[in-house]
């Protein structure tokens, strides 16, 4: 009765007619015993139905959790393995690191007299200037300094022939931070310094870390190799045919440097990191980088001052 349009003024008469019907129409479908008994069933099945859904989906949901788990202890555990393997690599080389303590120490090991220049670096220098003992901690266990740049590097190099690394400590102000304009409260964090060959020390370049490790170290690893590492190679094509040129880098990838081959008396000038390879191929016959041909590793020509070009 409380559903009876004449007791709804206020609902719109359509809606409340067709209220009305719905619950006159369910009124005379259950007081049939046998339509209530189909109706009972048919709920009985369909509360069991959504119940083994919701089983079925909590099921698959439990899986996933366990997959998902099994995936981030796996990573978990490569990442472990992968750290493990290149701690011992970096043991390895951590005892090439050179320490200075004064000025006069790096002028007479690393740096020799250039007429007009004055005071140059003989090779590249990588210094890690560390504040106390837990910064040392740090740059020796985390970021694993000085790996990669030591010992046997990419395409088979050995960074030792043109690269050295060194280890400064200090407590406070020096000559030789204040040479290198190494920051007084750089306590908590290790401050890297990079210097070319050939350059003076008022040219060397600093790299300020991140508090993050992980983007530290590639951070840190991006800048030696991808901005310090680098030089401006003229390749000229002194032979009678045209050539192609490939660059293998140190992750062993192939890199076509012209899409079009280098006609015979022409010249290119590209930008090369520190360990590739360049590989030259006849223009003519090998469309592909492991045709016969020959290789030229860039290793010593880091400074585009010495490169006057590469000859093929």
């Amino acid at each position: 009765k409380e559903s009876h349009p004449d007791k709804n003024p206020d609902v719109d008469p359509d809606v409340a007619n067709e209220n009305f019907r719905r619950i006159v129409d369910a009124f005379e479908f259950l007081s049939d015993p046998t339509k209530k008994t189909r109706y009972d069933q048919y709920s009985q099945h369909s509360s069991y139905r959504q119940q083994k859904h919701r089983q079925k989906a909590e099921e698959m949901k439990r899986q996933r959790d366990v997959e998902q788990r099994r995936r981030e202890d796996r990573r978990a555990r490569e990442e472990k393995r992968r750290h493990q393997e290149q701690l011992k690599k970096a043991r390895l080389v951590q005892d090439r690191v050179v320490r200075y303590s004064t000025i006069e120490e790096l002028e007479e090991s690393m740096m020799e007299h250039k007429p007009g220049l004055g005071l140059v670096f003989k090779k590249h220098l990588l210094v890690a200037f560390v504040g106390n003992k837990k910064t040392e901690q740090l740059v020796d266990d985390e970021l694993l300094y000085p790996y990669p740049f030591a010992g046997a590097g990419i395409n088979g190099i050995l960074w030792d022939d043109v690269l050295q690394t060194a280890k400064i400590r200090f407590n406070k102000a020096t000559p030789l931070t204040n040479k290198f304009k190494v920051p007084a409260n750089t306590k908590s964090m290790p401050h890297f310094v990079f210097c070319k060959k050939g350059s003076r020390i008022q040219n060397c370049r600093s790299f300020r870390p991140s508090s993050d490790l992980d983007i530290f170290r590639n951070k840190l690893h991006a800048w030696i190799q991808d901005e310090m590492l680098v030089t401006n190679v003229r390749i000229v094509n002194h032979h009678r045919a045209p050539v192609r040129l490939f660059r293998y880098d140190g992750n062993r990838n192939t890199h076509q440097l012209r899409s079009t081959p280098l006609p015979p008396g022409d010249s290119v000038v590209f930008q090369m990191h520190f360990g590739d390879r360049l590989r030259v191929v006849d223009g003519n016959t090998d469309l592909y980088p492991g045709s016969p041909g020959f290789s030229i590793d860039l290793f010593e020509n880091l400074s585009e001052k010495q490169v006057a070009g590469v000859l093929l």
